[in-house]
C-alpha cells in the first residue's frame, strides 16, 4: 500500500513527484568529502554532487560548480554504499555510490547480472513503502530494483538484451519517508 508523501516540498513545480525526482536523479553523481574535491573535468550540464563535510548539493552550470539553495532543514547521512538526504518534513532521498555488474545468466530471452546487489541504504526508510530503482549508462542494458525490500535495503540486478559479461557501472536511488 503506498502512502501519500504530506507536508511542503519546495522545488520546481511538481506535477508527478516520483517521475519528477527519478528523472533528475539519473544526474546524481557519487559524492564527494568537500568544495575542493569536485572534479573539473568530465562535467555535463545538470550533474549534481553532495560534499558530504559541508552537507551542501552542487551543480553543473556548463562551466562551474554553483551551490543548491535549499529552503529547508536537511541533514546528510553515508555509509559505503551511498548517502542520504533526510528533510526536516519527513522527505529522504537515497543515492548508491556506483557499483559494477555485468548480465551473464540467462532469463526468459534476455540476460541479468547472476545475483543481485543488496545496496543498504545509510539511513533507513520508515517502512518498505518507498521508491527505488536504478540506472546505467549503456543504451544497450538497464538496471532496475529487484524485489520488496523492507525499508533498509534494496536488491538491484542488470539487464541486457544479449549477454554482456563485461562489468558496467550502477547506481540506485531511493525516496520516501524517513519519519
Amino acid at each position: 500500500m503506498l502512502k501519500a508523501i504530506t507536508g511542503l516540498v519546495r522545488a520546481e513545480p511538481l506535477n508527478d513527484n516520483f517521475s519528477y525526482l527519478a528523472d533528475r536523479l539519473k544526474n546524481a553523481k557519487a559524492s564527494v568529502d568537500n568544495f575542493e574535491s569536485l572534479p573539473v573535468e568530465g562535467n555535463e550540464v545538470g550533474d549534481f554532487r553532495l560534499t558530504i563535510e559541508e552537507g551542501t548539493i552542487y551543480y553543473w552550470d556548463g562551466e562551474k560548480w554553483k551551490q543548491v539553495n535549499l529552503d529547508a532543514s536537511v541533514e546528510v547521512t553515508s555509509n559505503d554504499d551511498g548517502f542520504c538526504l533526510r528533510f526536516a518534513n519527513g522527505f529522504q532521498i537515497c543515492v548508491s555510490n556506483p557499483f559494477e555488474m555485468n548480465a551473464t545468466e540467462e532469463y526468459h530471452g534476455f540476460y541479468r547480472s547472476e545475483t543481485a546487489v543488496s545496496w543498504v541504504f545509510p539511513t533507513p526508510f520508515i517502512d518498505e513503502n518507498y521508491y527505488g530503482t536504478a540506472e546505467t549508462p549503456l543504451g544497450n542494458r538497464w538496471a532496475k530494483r529487484t524485489g520488496i525490500g523492507d525499508g533498509t535495503s534494496m536488491a538491484i540486478r542488470q539487464f541486457a538484451y544479449t549477454e554482456s559479461s563485461g562489468d558496467q557501472p550502477t547506481i540506485g536511488f531511493a525516496f520516501g519517508r524517513w519519519k
